[in-house]
């Protein structure tokens, strides 16, 4: 071996320090560029109904020092992560408008650095080529980037989802045991803010255990879950003193599942729904919608299903307010169709096992939420990058297929 022979340049997209940036300028010029050209639109200014009834005034109470009440019990309508987050904007800038430009550019750089630990995932299972080609295609989604233009509630929880989320493929992938617990603390701060993922962790546990690949690394799973635990107790011991009844993430604990029934207009179920509600005024228990979607599959049962088969499909294109979902749907195509086949050329790569078998837990996990709930694309755009992954695969299995038979 000659010790002068000189070493071969890295390839450029090999350099994170030169990829990462110019990745992150093409997300950043994706969403002004977007920005701009929906500045006219409902859907582009549209003001979140929960952001002014429920994140605001809980973040303006922290910052006035009025988030105890009296009687010694904190607010709880909503869990804290993403007021602690406005508020910490509010006292930083003086202001407490929840759409100034501080508190809407801190969610879009937010949203914009999912880029960085989605790279570095993809990166360390697949290689680099493969992280930029996915990287670069999460950066020019359109709806990452709607999201990030519109400054919406994902924003402040996507970054820390793919933080945990490479902290946990790392530690599955044979690191140390600290990045199990690591894992499990972002994911704690992630429930904090978006509570549909209060069970994720339990669910990748579950995960673990099943493969008998991964056995040999549950003690790593069951030291993420119990570092996530630690992270809820603060707030579920603030959350439940002077309680009578157990508070897990916000006060209405059931109206996110009605509100999936009362957002599909034209379904004998929906008007249903909302006769039981106003017959009883207030049901916020769990048990009671339960005890409602019995009697529905008991009265009802092919309309019940039906419903639930149509929320599977609306939960990759449905809008809040329902406009807009047939142009979603045939962007939501372009990238679905793909998708679908690359998991199965992902799946045949032993490699990409560890990958596969986490992202598609992820991907379940949040389709599963949106489906019982809010059935909108906004619920699944924190795991849409691991669907673009598994469309960059492949599309580029079907380019490869294809020069194959050219070349016969």
């Amino acid at each position: 071996m000659n010790p002068t022979a000189s070493v071969p340049a890295r390839p450029l997209w090999q350099r994170e320090w030169l990829v990462l940036p110019a990745v992150l300028a093409v997300a950043a010029a994706g969403t002004l560029a977007l920005r701009w050209a929906a500045r006219n639109t409902t859907a582009m200014n549209q003001r979140p109904t929960d952001l002014l009834d429920a994140y605001h005034p809980m973040a303006e109470a922290m910052v006035r020092g009025t988030f105890f009440q009296p009687d010694g019990t904190v607010l709880v309508h909503r869990p804290p992560g993403y007021p602690l987050l406005l508020a910490t904007v509010y006292r930083l800038t003086g202001s407490l408008d929840p759409r100034q430009p501080a508190a809407v550019w801190a969610q879009r750089v937010l949203m914009w650095l999912t880029l960085i630990p989605f790279y570095l995932l993809i990166r360390s299972a697949c290689g680099g080529g493969w992280a930029l080609a996915a990287s670069l295609g999460l950066a020019t989604y359109p709806f990452f980037l709607f999201s990030a233009a519109r400054a919406d509630y994902e924003c402040f929880y996507t970054p820390f989802f793919m933080l945990a989320v490479l902290l946990f493929h790392r530690g599955l992938a044979g690191g140390s045991w600290w990045l199990f617990a690591a894992s499990g603390l972002v994911f704690g701060w992630g429930s904090l803010i978006r509570p549909f993922v209060l069970y994720l962790p339990l669910f990748l546990v579950l995960v673990v255990l099943a493969l008998k690949s991964w056995r040999p690394r549950a003690g790593g799973a069951l030291i993420m879950l119990a570092a996530y635990v630690l992270a809820l107790l603060p707030w579920l011991y603030l959350s439940n003193r002077g309680r009578d009844e157990l508070v897990l993430m916000r006060g209405a604990r059931a109206f996110v599942f009605w509100d999936g029934l009362h957002s599909l207009p034209g379904w004998d179920i929906a008007r249903r729904a909302q006769q039981r509600e106003a017959q009883y005024q207030v049901l916020d228990s769990v048990a009671d919608f339960g005890r409602f979607l019995r009697e529905q599959l008991r009265d009802h049962p092919a309309e019940t299903i039906g419903v639930y088969l149509y929320k599977i499909g609306l939960s990759w294109y449905g809008t809040d307010s329902g406009l807009y979902q047939r142009p979603i749907l045939l962007v939501q195509l372009v990238y679905l169709m793909p998708a679908v086949w690359g998991a199965y050329a992902a799946w045949r790569r032993p490699t990409w096992r560890a990958l596969w078998v986490l992202s598609a837990a992820c991907i379940v996990y949040h389709w599963g939420i949106a489906t019982v709930t809010l059935s909108c694309l906004r619920y699944l755009v924190p795991v849409m990058g691991l669907v673009v992954f598994f469309g960059v695969a492949g599309l580029t299995d079907a380019l490869r297929r294809a020069r194959l038979r050219w070349s016969c």
